[in-house]
């Protein structure tokens, strides 16, 4: 058995309320206190079986399961708010008026404090799940507070 996020099969854990098995229709001759491994789709005779252990993002498998993906669905972007605050500190002292600059500083400050242990965590810039990619708002808002010029420019959500 091997771990795949396309995997040919699933696992049923035992049917157990507070450790005694239990009832379902349909269900009478099941065994309710053993595993079982289902097949999700056709596995041709000989091919190997693989389940899906989580669905994590690499650093998360690494660290659980001690692998990581090639291709992982569930992968995602971090980074240190530190090292973010900075990047985007840097760019925001220009191409604005002092005041505006000012308050732009301000606001990547207050929308990334320092993290504590979030810091050796990191912050998720974006993630994919499944066939697309997940965005993370704060991180939307903190590119459009770079890269206005002025207060009467329109967020990026409108």
């Amino acid at each position: 058995l091997n771990h795949s996020s396309r995997p040919s099969a699933k696992v049923e854990p035992p049917m157990l309320h507070l450790g005694q098995p239990v009832d379902v229709p349909g269900e009478a001759t099941r065994n309710k206190r053993s595993w079982r491994l289902l097949a999700s789709r056709r596995v041709p005779q000989g091919a190997p079986i693989h389940w899906e252990y989580s669905q994590e993002a690499s650093d998360l498998l690494l660290a659980s399961h001690g692998f990581a993906l090639e291709e992982n669905p569930f992968e995602r972007i971090l980074i240190a708010p530190s090292l973010l605050r900075d990047a985007l500190a840097s760019r925001a002292s220009s191409s604005a008026s002092a005041t505006f600059s000012a308050w732009r500083l301000e606001e990547i400050n207050r929308m990334l404090p320092d993290a504590g242990d979030l810091e050796r965590q990191g912050m998720i810039l974006c993630q994919r799940t499944g066939d697309s990619v997940q965005w993370c708002q704060q991180w939307l808002d903190l590119c459009w507070i770079v890269q206005v010029s002025s207060e009467t420019d329109v967020h990026w959500s409108a």
